[in-house]
């Protein structure tokens, strides 16, 4: 049976899938705000007030897309990181590897 840790509605195909997905994600978010310790651990408290139903998936992106405006790597991770019928919420960022 699939741990509950996954989201239901992911973008990738399956859970285990998603997992890795947000493994990864949450491992470029830390070393993308390696300098940002503050903002890193509000991003994880975002999350977890999301998975504890404390927070709606609204209101964590658009907390997401204020704070992480001038990372779009991070912003483009989320995309995936999200429930499919949520990822159209942040729109896709054009960048280059070294902004």
């Amino acid at each position: 049976m699939a741990s509950n840790n996954a989201r239901p509605n992911c973008t990738c195909e399956d859970r285990e899938a998603h997992k890795d997905i947000s493994r990864g994600f949450l491992y470029m978010v830390k070393l993308s705000l390696r300098d940002e310790d503050v903002k890193f651990r509000k991003f994880l408290k975002l999350l977890s007030d999301w998975k504890a139903a404390q927070i709606t998936i609204i209101e964590v992106v658009v907390e997401v897309k204020s704070m992480f405006k001038d990372h779009p790597q991070i912003l483009n991770g989320f995309r995936e990181f999200l429930p499919r019928e949520f990822a159209n919420l942040i729109p896709k960022v054009e960048y280059y590897a070294d902004q």
